[in-house]
């Protein structure tokens, strides 16, 4: 609203009556001010009561988040004989004597006074100081009694400064009203986009137009947040289109209000000169004037103004925006106090001012650091932390502030280089050790943030070695770290005496880390060994004579010594494996990998099951090492005083020969009667002899699973090792532990092609069938595939144990057919005498013909088919009956039968079509087919719409039948089908007579349309989530076509719906994604050629600039003009399934339960090819009402139970009203899926730790995909007995 005074002149109230500017959708959130600014002569000077009037609301706002007051706890005596001083200061008289004046000897109100005056003197002779003198008393207070004064602050602060009293000016800057002025209001005046430019033009453009009309009036509008400005837009742009002189101030994020800037700006304005600022008059009660003669008004004042005005201001606001430019590139970057949100570091400054103990201070700083602190408050917060730090005596207060300071370091945004001289001073300064060894951990992470500032490494590193001297051993301890995450080899070191003196310059870091092997304290030794480690982490060299020592320290009384050992001996062993090493117990010489090689053999033995569970972990990557050696750790023949011992059947040999063996009288005689050769030892001095053999038969489990994975890594680069090493890992199936035994067969899968089965051994491997564990037997099923077996009767055995098997367990049906399959391809010359036996055949009679439905004659066929692939004379065997079952396995069992030729069978009545003939044929015709199919559909273009769309009906169809006959190409064959589906219901949505037809006339056709484009969405979303392996083009090209379907989605929506409102929203979002594909996918555009998105990319500053509509159009041109994009298949491609073995489905016997309650329903289910189970895998659970549950498992349901594979263990809790009969649910599992999910990962948000590990939002769920089909479950909830 505006007001007309008696002059015309407009004008408005300053403060809280700055009405809004009015619009149709008028709201309070929009401030505009009108300011007249006149030329006019210079005010007088406002006393200081009138300036600190007119900052009083802003004073007021920000004394909260001020510091308060502080004051010094040192004090100095006063000279006993001072001369008395008269002093003048501009008229005031003051008498002080010379020992106050020089109480701050660096002052210049000291020097003043210091030696010869320097002084003029008035007529009465006293010194005279040409400064107003009215607030002079007030420093001499301070200087007599050092109590801060508490008024006048502002003009106190002036001549503090003047005189240069520095412990008076810090004192006044840190009083709440001070800091709410200098600090507060600047930092609230810098979040204001703009403020300083924005004042520069107010002023700029008022004395332009003031030049022509004498007066100006400028429109100022502030707008408190991100809404009120897009909200007032329009508002905005019709002002610029009236030509008005608008300065918008806004938005900020700051707590201080509206109200509050226009405090500052009229106090900056008036700063600025001789300005007048219109305000209303006492008597102004004129009516408010409504928005349409206001800007009529306005208009006439500009062509009062004429051409002059417009041109001046037009230069003001080209010079400005060329200053406003070329200002960011001249500043200088300078280190200043930047504090964002005062409150933080002010809030902070309270509550340890409010600390009345030590107690109370820890409290209020473990709070504090569960918040988070951002990037423009830390240097804030860290100064608060310091100033508190040098007053605090506690220690348990400086060790948590020192913390504090480690963790803020790592804020992100933060640059810790401004904190490094601060933390070093105060290390110096500290007599606890504690402290000391907290504040060089903070160093250390300021060292890791900073790792290219090599002036500031190399301080830290000349601080490390300052301190190692240190009789505290965490002292020590975080020395060596400095020295292993920052020491270099480019400069040597020098390491300071106790006394303080530096002795001559180390060789290098490496030698001053290893002086510390041999500490006294065990920490410090472990952490001299880690330090080493370090090093050779961060890709420096260790020196070969560091091995010795390492190895002396394998023998340390220390377990965490022992363990930093032996992983320094490895590290040696694989940098200088062919080196030459002495023997210590002899005048021979070693390799190095071999010597490090027995030395952590022994330790296999050690006394500390984690050294042991290292040792052998460690074993398995040596792979360099002599066979020999490697030979000699499954040798049981154990050494004692250089006699062999003899193994318990050679003792029971020589009993049972000489009689003594029932007497018992030799019985556990074991002394070793003869001697060895010393010559003829191979043994090294710390005994690999046996190392495996004790790891195997360790008492903790976790020291087997050590020994059985480090044996398997060897077998696999040795096959002689692999055959020697067979037994002991076949013995290890009959562990205990559930664990060793699973991680023992998989071992054995991994070296299968070097082994082969003998009869007793495969026995002891059958036997674990009868494990009622159903991970050990699929694990046990999946080693059959691959092991091949020496005999005949290993065949019959085997096959015998797995009909028993799948006899007693029928859910292991599935699993043992496909161990048949692999065990009769990989066997057929041992299967060949057996398949008369087996089939049940005879030369002479017929035999009745077997159930096709038993499951264990199914499995003799899988074995036999399998076998007669590779061996033609075997089908001459089969009876008719075979050749009929052979062919109704084949259609139904596709996936376990293989294609056979079999002699004058017609190959049609098998096969049914030529298709079925190249599908079912050897993998190689089969890729060839797909590879042909996907090459005729790129022909497309070239045909009209109803030849592409039956090309594309039929290759779909062949494709699903391939994937049906070739499980390798199951998952390729399914890709190419979907994706070619979504390009069929693409081409049939974007039919010529939809699209020339009105849409009244076509409801059912855009339905359709609506209904394929939903539809392909779905489709390219299971493209991208259901199946792995694709490479970036594929997933260029589902992103390709998910934006034409949401492209088609937009054209139906402006087809259907009325105005443009509903599309302004849809058009900015779908080009949003069109520049996320670009950022994505810009290496793999060259492969998207006349493509729907390379004309998208071509046409997009147009699209960016033209209305929605238009938009709308030129989307349907690019549809139907661009072309069919040919897909190129990787090398493999697996969808991602899912079975549900458990419940079956197959009951009919109902949980009952009573409705209130739950029921617990256990899952039993097998994944493959699914990435990321533990997150993307959901239970649901659909109730005939229409309700649906969904169900997260935990993580620790999941196992693994061999490669591709994951079985999923769970239970879902069933609850509902009661029924009056009983009724089925469905029970299937889903796979979640997230557009985000393929995308980085964000950086955390938070400084401190305790924010890590953040649980993922299920809003980030975009949808679902069935994983596996719908198991049905009858319950009854009955009511609850009364």
């Amino acid at each position: 609203m505006l007001w007309e005074d008696h002059q015309g002149m407009l004008c408005a109230p300053w403060r809280s009556s700055a009405q809004c500017l009015r619009n149709p959708a008028p709201s309070p959130a929009l401030r505009c001010v009108f300011m007249v600014i006149r030329e006019a002569t210079p005010p007088p000077a406002h006393t200081p009561a009138a300036v600190e009037a007119d900052g009083s609301v802003f004073r007021r706002n920000f004394t909260e988040m001020s510091l308060p007051d502080s004051k010094s706890s040192r004090k100095q005596s006063a000279e006993p004989h001072s001369s008395v001083v008269q002093l003048n200061i501009g008229g005031r008289l003051y008498t002080t004597t010379l020992s106050t004046l020089r109480k701050y000897p660096n002052s210049k109100l000291a020097d003043m006074f210091s030696g010869p005056l320097k002084l003029q003197k008035d007529r009465e002779g006293r010194c005279f100081v040409d400064r107003d003198g009215t607030h002079f008393g007030a420093i001499l207070e301070y200087l007599r009694t050092e109590e801060v004064p508490n008024k006048n602050l502002l003009e106190v602060h002036k001549d503090a400064v003047y005189y240069d009293i520095k412990p008076l000016v810090k004192l006044l800057e840190d009083t709440p009203q001070l800091f709410g002025e200098t600090v507060g209001r600047q930092q609230f005046l810098s979040r204001v986009r703009n403020y300083h430019e924005n004042l520069e033009v107010i002023i700029r453009v008022a004395r332009a137009e003031a030049m022509a009309s004498r007066y100006s009036t400028i429109i100022m509008c502030v707008l408190r947040t991100e809404e009120d400005l897009a909200r007032y837009n329009d508002a905005m742009d019709s002002l610029d289109s009236k030509k008005e002189s608008v300065v918008s101030f806004g938005p900020w994020s700051a707590p201080a209000t509206v109200e509050d800037l226009l405090d500052c700006i009229k106090m900056d304005i008036e700063a600025k000169g001789p300005h007048e600022v219109g305000r209303p008059r006492d008597g102004d009660t004129a009516k408010p004037k409504s928005t349409a003669s206001t800007e009529g008004q306005t208009s006439a004042r500009y062509r009062l103004c004429g051409k002059m005005a417009a041109h001046l201001k037009k230069r003001v606001y080209e010079e400005f925006s060329k200053v406003v430019q070329q200002q960011p590139h001249e500043e200088v970057p300078a280190k200043k106090l930047r504090l964002t949100k005062p409150s933080k570091s002010a809030a902070l400054h309270i509550d340890l001012c409010k600390a009345t103990n030590p107690t109370d201070a820890l409290q209020y700083l473990l709070s504090f650091a569960r918040k988070p602190v951002e990037a423009e408050s830390v240097e804030g917060v860290v100064r608060i932390l310091l100033e508190h730090y040098y007053k605090e005596v506690d220690n348990s207060v400086r060790l948590k502030i020192a913390s504090l300071l480690g963790l803020l370091s790592k804020t992100p945004g933060f640059s810790p280089d401004c904190v490094v001289d601060d933390v070093i001073s105060t290390l110096n300064n500290d007599k606890s050790n504690q402290v000391l060894a907290q504040l060089l951990d903070t160093l250390l992470v300021i060292g890791t943030q900073l790792p290219e500032n090599t002036a500031v490494t190399q301080r830290l590193i000349e601080v490390a070695c300052k301190h190692l001297n240190s009789t505290y051993f965490g002292v020590r301890n975080k020395c060596l770290q400095l020295l292993g995450c920052l020491g270099t080899v480019d400069k040597p070191l020098t390491k300071e005496s106790e006394a303080g003196t530096s002795v001559a310059p180390l060789r290098d870091v490496q030698s001053l880390i290893s002086d510390y092997f041999a500490d006294q304290d065990p920490r410090v030794r472990t952490a001299s060994i880690k330090a080493m480690l370090q090093l050779h982490g961060r890709g420096m060299k260790l020196q070969q004579t560091a091995y010795s020592q390492a190895c002396k320290l394998l023998n340390d009384d220390y377990e965490q010594v022992r363990s930093a050992a032996v992983q320094m001996v490895w590290v040696l062993s694989q940098l200088y494996p062919e080196s030459i090493v002495p023997i210590p117990s002899s005048n021979e010489e070693i390799r190095l990998i071999d010597d490090s090689f027995g030395k952590i053999c022994h330790m296999v033995s050690d006394g500390s099951w984690m050294v042991r569970v290292q040792a052998a972990k460690l074993l398995g990557s040596m792979q360099q090492v002599s066979p020999h050696f490697l030979e000699q750790t499954l040798d049981k023949k154990l050494m004692s005083d250089l006699r062999r011992k003899r193994t318990a059947h050679e003792r029971a040999k020589e009993l049972y020969a000489s009689g003594e063996f029932s007497s018992g009288r030799k019985w556990a005689d074991d002394a070793p009667k003869e001697k060895v050769d010393t010559s003829g030892v191979n043994l090294i001095d710390s005994g690999a002899c046996g190392a495996f053999v004790h790891g195997l038969e360790d008492e903790m489990y976790e020291v087997r699973i050590a020994a059985v994975e480090a044996l398997c890594s060897l077998a696999q680069s040795s096959p002689s090792f692999a055959e020697k090493c067979l037994d002991f890992l076949v013995d290890m199936f009959n562990d205990e532990i559930e664990e060793v035994r699973l991680q023992s067969i998989h071992a054995l899968r991994q070296i299968s092609t070097h082994i082969t089965l003998r009869e007793d051994q495969l026995d002891t491997v059958l036997a674990v069938l009868e494990d009622s564990s159903r991970d050990i037997r699929e694990a046990l099923h999946e080693l059959l595939c691959y092991t091949n077996v020496s005999t005949k009767e290993c065949i019959q055995l085997a096959l015998l144990d797995l009909l028993k098997n799948l006899t007693k367990y029928p859910t292991d049906r599935n699993s043992v057919w496909k161990c048949l399959k692999f065990l009769g391809a990989r066997h057929p010359t041992l299967v060949l005498p057996s398949v008369p036996e087996l089939l049940s055949t005879h030369p002479f009679f017929d035999t009745p013909e077997p159930d096709m439905d038993d499951p264990a004659y199914i499995a003799v066929l899988v074995l036999v088919f399998n076998a007669a692939k590779s061996c033609p004379t075997m089908p001459a065997l089969f009876s008719d009956h075979t050749f009929r079952h052979y062919a109704y396995l084949r259609d139904s069992l596709s996936h376990l039968v293989p294609h056979l030729r079999l002699p004058g069978r017609k190959q049609a009545a098998v096969l049914g079509s030529e298709m079925s003939e190249v599908g079912s044929g050897s993998l190689e015709s089969a890729q060839q087919f797909l590879q042909e199919s996907l090459a005729r559909v790129s022909t497309l273009q070239n045909l009209d719409s109803p030849g592409a769309q039956d090309l594309l009906d039929f290759t779909i169809r062949d494709l699903q039948r391939l994937g049906e006959l070739q499980t390798e190409l199951a998952g390729s064959a399914d890709f190419c089908a979907t994706y070619l589906h979504c390009q069929l219901l693409l081409m049939k949505a974007l039919q010529e007579k939809l699209w020339n037809m009105a849409v009244p006339l076509c409801l059912k056709q855009n339905a359709m349309a609506s209904t394929a484009a939903q539809q392909i969405l779905e489709e390219t979303y299971k493209l991208e989530f259901l199946y792995s392996g694709l490479e970036t083009r594929q997933v260029a090209t589902i992103h390709n076509v998910r934006l034409q379907a949401k492209a088609l989605q937009l054209i139906l929506t402006a087809r259907t719906k009325r105005g443009v409102e509903p599309l302004i929203g849809l058009c900015e979002k779908f080009l949003q994604e069109v520049e996320l594909f670009q950022r994505l996918f810009m290496t793999e555009l060259p492969h998207f050629q006349d493509s729907f998105v390379e004309k998208l990319l071509e046409l997009m500053p147009r699209l960016v600039a033209c209305k929605p509509l238009d938009l709308v159009k030129i989307l349907q041109t690019t549809l139907r003009q661009s072309r069919f994009i040919h897909l190129k298949l990787p090398e493999q491609i697996h969808r991602a399934s899912a079975t549900i073995i458990e419940p079956t489905g197959e009951s009919d016997n109902p949980l009952r339960f009573t409705s209130g309650l739950v029921v617990a329903l256990d899952i039993d289910a097998t994944l493959e090819h699914v990435q990321d189970p533990q997150t993307t895998v959901k239970v649901q659970v659909l109730y005939p009402d229409g309700q649906s549950h969904i169900i997260h498992p935990k993580p620790g349901d999941f196992r693994t139970p061999g490669p591709g594979r994951v079985r999923l263990i769970t239970q879902v809790y069933l609850s509902h009203s009661a029924w009056t009969e009983p009724c089925q649910i469905e029970v299937r599992l889903l796979l979640a899926y997230s557009s985000s999910s393929s995308k980085l990962a964000a950086p955390k948000p938070a400084w401190n730790e305790s924010t890590e590990g953040l649980p993922t939002s299920e809003s980030s769920v975009e949808g679902t995909i069935n994983l596996s089909k719908p198991v049905k479950v009858f319950i009854m909830p009955k009511p609850a007995r009364r």
